[in-house]
């Protein structure tokens, strides 16, 4: 009864083994903390920087409701020719922890997967620090929590085909820390890495994402 309810409360899919990971990859770890927190910081400067702009350019100042259906209609532009930019962020999220997902939206396993977290990574952080600012309510945690997903997963594929088949790597769980990374670089908070557990529901990247 209580697996059950367990399992209804998690918010995203995970089904690593008990070590997932192998020692030595710590260190690809660390440093994909390294990069997370520098791209946390880069986007706290940027929004920064765009909202004192939006406060003082008397253009963006004047022009509330024009940003929003401008930005608006770029996003839809943007998003609906792309699968998986298309996907809502909690499906996005569980292909990119699950290496077992389904492989045609991301195309897994080919030259092109490094082409679309590319662009995923860049259009989820710049839309995220457009959007954040913008005279609506809008969430962070889970924008952010989902760009880190993409740069942690680009880091586990390249992993991935730099190691294998003598290391195993788990590229999915490259996802679950640097989701966790750039969380907290973003927000701050070094709760993040707990609440990464309660939303997977599995402990079995803790030390990879503490050390993070």
């Amino acid at each position: 009864m209580l697996t059950s309810v367990a399992a209804e409360l998690r918010l995203f899919t995970t089904n690593f083994k008990p070590l997932p990971y192998d020692p030595l990859e710590l260190f690809a770890y660390g440093l994909l903390g390294i990069l997370c927190g520098l791209l946390g910081a880069l986007f706290v400067l940027t929004l920064k920087h765009l909202t004192l702009a939006r406060r003082t350019v008397s253009f963006l100042k004047d022009s509330r409701y024009g940003q929003v259906l401008a930005i608006t209609l770029a996003c839809a532009l943007l998003t609906f020719p792309i699968d998986f930019l298309r996907e809502g962020q909690k499906e996005a999220v569980n292909r990119l922890f699950n290496d077992e997902a389904e492989r045609a939206v991301w195309d897994w396993d080919s030259a092109a997967t490094y082409l679309n977290l590319f662009i995923y990574i860049i259009y989820k952080f710049l839309f995220t620090v457009i959007c954040v600012g913008l005279p609506i309510g809008a969430g962070i945690f889970t924008p952010c929590f989902a760009l880190g997903a993409g740069v942690g997963r680009l880091m586990g594929e390249i992993m991935h085909s730099m190691l294998a088949p003598a290391v195993k790597i788990v590229p999915g769980g490259y996802a679950v820390v640097g989701a966790a990374a750039l969380a907290s670089g973003v927000t701050r908070t070094f709760s993040t890495a707990v609440i990464v557990f309660e939303l997977t529901g599995q402990l079995n990247h803790m030390l990879p994402v503490l050390v993070c």
